[in-house]
């Protein structure tokens, strides 16, 4: 009996022995193993008007941002990041060799987006599924998955930032998305190429300031005579979030209307198609085109007094009845210069846009 017993005690002590040692080999491994760490930033919306955009790294336009922290012990080896969203994109992979202790690692996914994104036409909310795979130092390899969602919106839509409420310090940052109004310029589009020819006629734009001038004035009676309105927008239309509809130049020219974003595009686009610079210059609540001479002045226009009952119902004090090309260049001049004093103005340029790889949808 004493044999049986004496013998349990060795099983016993040897079951605690043999479980101790389990127990100092799993803790072992465990801190032998690299504790990872993943964070994923992503824009709120894909915009269809900037479908071209996405996949340009030098353009900027990211989709998502994924940090990797490799916080300890080991380095982790073979990493894979892999992005992919139905519908629009293609499964991209990008992969590192190591990521070493302690190390941060950021990777941007710029999206290759396909056309048909532009037929959407309001928006629709789809998943961009994240995986992250890695081998750790003892050879064992681990996945992890995130997704987050995505408002997918059509080609006539622009959001003015994608940064997180917590993040929006400055007036600038609310419109961070300004470049994206470049999308919607289209000079070389057919109808707008045409009305700008048929308004300019015999105007020498290429090379002489008057001749531009002139032109500016021609435009802007040309397309009062066309019958264009302006359509104010609503009240929360340029609040940082909000998904604004924009038109784009012959949308506004066959709808004959427009919101002053609207009118201050067709300008604009009109102008370049004529060859002359233009832009839109980008304030709170409001936008107005301008053109830039060859001796390097502006000159800025009130667009929205396109619509004549609209500008003298609404500023009688600075029009006459008539509301002429001049009256609506003072009007513009006044604003821009307050706007200047308060350090809230964008100008947004055409020309510059193109040449950093800012392009329409078509």
């Amino acid at each position: 009996m004493r044999a049986l017993i004496w013998l349990l005690r060795i099983g016993l002590t040897g079951m605690f022995f043999v479980f101790g040692l389990l127990a100092v080999w799993m803790w072992a491994l465990y801190a032998r193993t690299p504790q990872v760490d993943l964070q994923v930033a992503h824009k709120t919306e894909l915009l269809g008007a900037a479908y071209k955009l996405y996949g340009d790294e030098k353009v900027g336009l990211w989709l998502v941002r994924t940090l990797i922290h490799n916080k300890g012990p080991g380095a982790i080896r073979d990493v894979r990041i892999r992005y992919m969203m139905t519908d629009y994109t293609t499964p991209t992979d990008h992969t590192i060799d190591i990521i070493l202790e302690g190390q941060r690692i950021v990777d941007f996914y710029y999206p290759i987006v396909n056309e048909s994104v532009t037929k959407e036409t309001s928006g629709r909310s789809l998943p961009v599924h994240i995986e992250v795979t890695y081998r750790h130092p003892n050879g064992r390899t681990v996945t992890k998955t995130l997704s987050r969602p995505i408002k997918v919106m059509g080609r006539n839509y622009l959001t003015w930032t994608s940064m997180p409420d917590d993040e929006i310090i400055s007036w600038y940052d609310q419109f961070a998305n300004w470049p994206l109004v470049g999308v919607f310029m289209t000079p070389n589009e057919e109808v707008t190429k045409t009305a700008a020819a048929a308004c300019t006629s015999g105007l020498n734009t290429s090379s002489d300031d008057e001749d531009r001038i002139r032109a500016w004035a021609a435009i802007f009676y040309c397309l009062r005579n066309h019958g264009v309105r302006y359509i104010q927008e609503p009240s929360d239309a340029w609040t940082p979030h909000f998904n604004q509809y924009v038109q784009f130049p012959k949308d506004s020219i066959q709808r004959k209307a427009g919101t002053c974003l609207d009118l201050a595009i067709l300008f604009a686009s009109m102008a370049q198609a004529v060859g002359i610079d233009a832009g839109i210059a980008i304030m709170p609540g409001h936008a107005v085109p301008w053109i830039r001479l060859r001796d390097g002045n502006y000159i800025f226009v009130e667009s929205t007094f396109v619509d004549r009952a609209y500008a003298y119902s609404h500023f009688p004090e600075t029009v006459s009845p008539r509301v002429s090309f001049e009256e609506s260049v003072r009007a513009a001049e006044a604003l821009i210069k307050e706007n200047i004093e308060q350090g809230t103005l964008i100008l947004v340029d055409y020309n510059e846009l193109r040449r950093l790889g800012v392009v329409s949808p078509w």
